[in-house]
């Protein structure tokens, strides 16, 4: 399966989010801060960048960029309209928009993955 870094800052959700990924058997890596990310995207290599496009240190949108650059794919979390993925410059990112369910969730993890 898959290794995947979750950048959720609000704990419930990301522990929601986790669950469900460890859950399909995912092995997931999880930062509440930008910052945070940007380390963790330097110290290992993921599959999967899954995203809140709105963090408490700034927007994610660089992130979802370097993600590309890694030849890694991403899921976006956020509003239709601060969201990078299904953008012409952003192939790799799958837009997954609030509010959500598991089954949305579990689909776009699957189109993010190519399952």
């Amino acid at each position: 399966m898959a290794r995947v870094l979750l950048v959720e800052n609000n704990e419930f959700v990301r522990d929601v989010l986790r669950s469900e990924m460890e859950a399909a058997g995912h092995r997931v890596d999880c930062v509440g801060w930008r910052a945070d990310a940007e380390i963790a995207l330097g110290q290992a290599a993921y599959d999967l960048l899954v995203c809140d496009m709105q963090l408490p240190d700034g927007s994610a949108r660089a992130l979802v960029m370097r993600a590309g650059k890694y030849g890694m794919r991403a899921l976006t979390i956020g509003e239709a309209l601060d969201d990078v993925a299904g953008r012409p410059d952003a192939p790799w990112a799958t837009p997954l928009h609030k509010p959500f369910g598991l089954t949305d969730l579990r689909k776009a993890l699957a189109l993010s993955l190519g399952a």
